[in-house]
């Protein structure tokens, strides 16, 4: 579960089964967040060292009080100051700060255009006249737990690329993927890898 199985796409972190890893000074650590609504968690562990930490959370979003308490309990742990700020699933998600964007053209934009779904979210890619924009739905399953006041909607948000198929919206980095045939398949956003429904 621990051996790193693949690369998660446009992240500086592997997935194994279902661990998370990411390795810093020859040093890995294991990882895996979690979230319902309202609530976030956090496990990270370095099991050669004898190191873990939990944090329970009832607030989202929550990424400054992640960063710190698992900056912090890494700095104090004797031999793993040098993963402080260094490692985590939040973390590895945020764009860098000294990310130059790039412009793409129209066309190359066209090629991320669609909607991309799975199990309680759809998120809808479109060209505007300032470049690539998203907006995601959620799309609860039948049945599933709801809350009684739903959160707001959220607006378009505008897509600014790093490099082709890398990109960051509102903070987080967005990858696209690209299928057997060159096209874009799917989008991961979120540790979430959504396939394209939209017959691309």
């Amino acid at each position: 579960m621990q051996e790193p199985a693949m690369p998660v796409p446009g992240l500086p972190i592997w997935i194994g089964l279902d661990w998370f890893s990411q390795e810093v000074d020859g040093v890995r650590a294991i990882m895996h967040n979690g979230d319902t609504l309202g609530q976030h968690t956090v496990f990270l562990a370095v099991p050669e060292r004898g190191f873990a930490v939990t944090l329970l959370l009832n607030a989202q979003p929550s990424i400054a009080a992640e960063l710190v308490v698992l900056a912090e309990a890494l700095a104090r742990y004797p031999g793993l100051g040098s993963l402080s700020g260094q490692v985590g699933m939040t973390l590895a998600a945020l764009a860098p700060e000294d990310a130059e964007p790039v412009a793409l053209t129209p066309e190359q934009l066209a090629a991320y255009a669609g909607r991309y779904v799975d199990p309680g979210q759809t998120d809808t890619y479109r060209v505007t006249a300032d470049g690539l924009e998203a907006t995601g739905e959620l799309t609860p399953e039948p049945g599933s737990w709801e809350p009684t006041i739903a959160p707001p909607s959220a607006g378009p948000v505008p897509i600014t690329f790093l490099a082709e198929d890398s990109a960051v919206a509102g903070g987080g980095r967005v990858a696209f993927v690209r299928n057997a045939t060159g096209g874009v398949g799917w989008v991961a956003s979120g540790f979430r890898l959504r396939p394209r429904t939209d017959g691309v």
